[in-house]
């Protein structure tokens, strides 16, 4: 593998790395958003933060979920 494939591979397992790590952190304030809700409207609010963070989170593309140890 030569350097440039290596630092590409390096770049985009760290982007993957640091995105994966931001959604952990939006559906962990949303799920204590909607432990802390006191209106239907909060928790409805709440669940549709949740749909879309977990989408976010799992829905990224082949192409980003590389190893760098590929």
């Amino acid at each position: 593998m030569g350097r440039l494939t290596q630092v590409v591979t390096t770049t985009d397992a760290l982007r993957f790395h640091l995105h994966a790590d931001m959604m952990h952190e939006a559906l962990r304030g949303d799920v204590l958003s909607a432990m802390l809700a006191e209106s239907d409207a909060q928790r409805t609010e709440a669940a549709q933060d949740i749909a879309q963070h977990f989408r976010l989170y799992s829905g990224r593309p082949a192409s980003d979920q590389r190893s760098s140890t590929a």
